[in-house]
């Protein structure tokens, strides 16, 4: 670990070896996982 440093663990499954209509769901959480994170880098770059 380092400092200043923020480590986030979502706990999404891993979609390895899953069928469609059972990663789509993954795909969709980590989409707005990311975009979460991103607008809160961006905001924190604003202030």
């Amino acid at each position: 670990m380092l400092p200043d440093i923020r480590y986030l663990d979502w706990g999404v499954p891993d979609p390895a070896g899953r069928p469609l209509p059972e990663v789509r769901p993954i795909r969709d959480e980590l989409d707005l996982l990311v975009t979460d994170l991103l607008t809160t880098i961006r905001h924190k770059e604003n202030a």
